[in-house]
């Protein structure tokens, strides 16, 4: 066998696939119509728009939980304030009742000291019970109002 007769007989079984090779010519050089391109392009257009909305609304849900994480960790820092100047007053009041209390000279004295030492501590409670009540009524009323 020649050369030339040895590449034909290898070139033989892929001469068989040679419609389907100009199918494949035909198909690259194929010119979409004006209808499909502008489809695509409407198509293209919308899934932007769509990306973009999605961004935006995803940026708006961060924005609205960083700003509630911000604004529950102030929230959380008045109330341990609060919290500590209570507990300061209490003990503040409890030594200088005590202080009083050693100065009394008669169980009549003792007896007033202590009074007004309670009526005291049931005045500061009533004080934060009204403060807590109005701090909740507040949250709430903004929790309920309509956001910016």
């Amino acid at each position: 066998m020649t050369v030339s007769a040895h590449t034909e007989a290898k070139l033989k079984p892929f001469e068989a696939f040679g419609p389907v090779t100009d199918s494949l010519e035909a198909i690259l050089n194929f010119e979409a119509p004006g209808v499909v391109r502008d489809l695509a392009k409407r198509i293209a257009g919308a899934g932007e728009k769509v990306v973009a909305d999605g961004r935006d609304a995803a940026e708006k849900a961060t924005a609205t939980i960083e700003n509630a994480a911000a604004s529950s960790v102030r929230e959380f820092g008045k109330v341990a304030r609060a919290v500590q100047t209570a507990v300061y007053q209490d003990a503040e009041a409890l030594l200088a009742g005590l202080g009083k209390l050693s100065a009394a000279t008669s169980p009549t004295d003792a007896f007033e000291i202590q009074f007004d030492y309670v009526r005291g501590r049931a005045d500061a409670a009533a004080k934060r019970v009204k403060a807590i009540v109005d701090y909740v009524g507040r949250a709430a009323s903004e929790m309920n109002a309509p956001a910016k």
